[in-house]
């Protein structure tokens, strides 16, 4: 699934339980126990609407955006 795709069908399943993109980003932690804030989660997002190809840590975040949020592709 495109980027842009994925960002459209996870923005509408935020939109349908009444949460922001800065809820789902705070539901997830990277290694030192912060949650993704800000400049990173506006970066993903933008490169995410504009099908720009993501990094491995990325698409790390991603899929943990879809297992919180519970759907497959």
């Amino acid at each position: 699934m495109a980027s842009s795709a994925l960002y459209i069908r996870i923005d509408n399943v935020l939109n349908n339980m009444n949460r922001s993109w800065e809820w789902l980003a705070s539901q997830i932690y990277n290694s030192k126990g912060t949650s993704l804030k800000g400049s990173y989660l506006s970066s993903l997002t933008q490169k995410m609407q504009n099908d720009v190809e993501l990094t491995k840590s990325e698409k790390k975040y991603v899929q943990e955006m879809k297992n919180i949020l519970n759907f497959a592709e």
